[in-house]
């Protein structure tokens, strides 16, 4: 199990790592490249979604639990504007960081909350610190997102990556890891999505017909399908998040959501050395791994606060 942590913590990173220069890239640019084109502009430097990834991490850590006050906070405190984070939520962050309570926060910056996928890109140390509860792992993932992301569909989507992650690390085979996600999923756009990724993984379609039905943008339910299907689609990490920046538009986010999911499935050995020895706090990252692992194995997590 300490393989899957290590791979899902490293495998969110890579792909964010990896994704981040072609961030915005149209489909019919990124459709062209080869996978020794992509990882040629592999520097190893990771953007916001790892950072945030990090310092929720440190902070589950540090509470033995997930504690989302105390996680916005950390954020707040932590968070470096020149990561490429979006307006919104650099607004949320420094509203905190002033003092201002994240519930209204959030509402001041994003009229009725935002659905953007910043709650499913870093959500990877939530699913390790709750794999084994379902009921606990999505109270987790919901305090999580809420901090920075309250609409509906952004906490929806969060906790349909969290649980995906979870079932990922237990080795679930791949066509019931959908199926279990169905039943989870509520809002019609995810009932919708999570339909067509069964008839596109059916008709071995092309990534093209993928990003026209599934969406390759920065919202929830445009980033967190497409993560999903291109996990379930692919053999083997790499297969995956080459496929996620090959996909275009929000490349970094959802490679870092593929790469997530891979990463718990398949185990950090899966993942190639060359992309790992290049990566940014690779250390920093491992070793906030091993602490999740150890904090499970002796069953110190602690329930979800607010």
């Amino acid at each position: 199990m300490l393989d899957r942590f290590m791979g899902a913590m490293l495998g969110a990173s890579i792909g964010d790592a990896l994704g981040a220069y072609f961030e915005g890239w149209r489909f019919s640019s990124t459709i062209k490249l080869s996978a020794d084109k992509i990882e040629s502009k592999y520097l190893g430097v990771y953007t916001d979604d790892t950072e945030m990834t990090i310092i929720l991490a440190e902070s589950i850590i540090k509470e033995k639990r997930l504690k989302a006050s105390l996680f916005v906070r950390e954020l707040a405190a932590k968070f470096n504007p020149r990561r490429g984070y979006g307006y919104g939520t650099m607004t949320v962050l420094r509203q905190v960081k002033r003092g201002v309570d994240w519930r209204e926060a959030t509402h001041r910056v994003f009229e009725g909350g935002s659905y953007g996928n910043g709650g499913c890109i870093r959500v990877a140390p939530v699913s390790l610190a709750y794999y084994d509860d379902k009921k606990l792992l999505l109270k987790a993932a919901e305090y999580s997102c809420i901090v920075t992301h309250s609409h509906p569909l952004g906490i929806e989507g969060c906790l349909l990556q969290a649980y995906a992650i979870s079932l990922a690390l237990k080795s679930i085979d791949k066509e019931k890891i959908l199926n279990e996600l169905l039943k989870l999923a509520r809002h019609n756009v995810y009932l919708r999505k999570l339909s067509q990724i069964e008839k596109l993984l059916k008709k071995k379609a092309d990534l093209k017909e993928a990003v026209h039905v599934l969406g390759n943008f920065s919202s929830a339910p445009d980033s967190m399908p497409l993560a999903l299907y291109l996990f379930l689609k692919n053999n083997g990490f790499e297969n995956t998040i080459i496929d996620a920046i090959r996909c275009g538009g929000d490349t970094d986010s959802i490679a870092a959501m593929a790469g997530a999911l891979a990463g718990a499935y398949y185990g950090y050995e899966s993942i190639p050395r060359r992309l790992v020895e290049k990566l940014e706090d690779k250390d920093k990252i491992l070793e906030l791994a091993r602490k999740l692992w150890k904090l499970k194995r002796e069953a110190k997590i602690l329930e979800p606060m607010l």
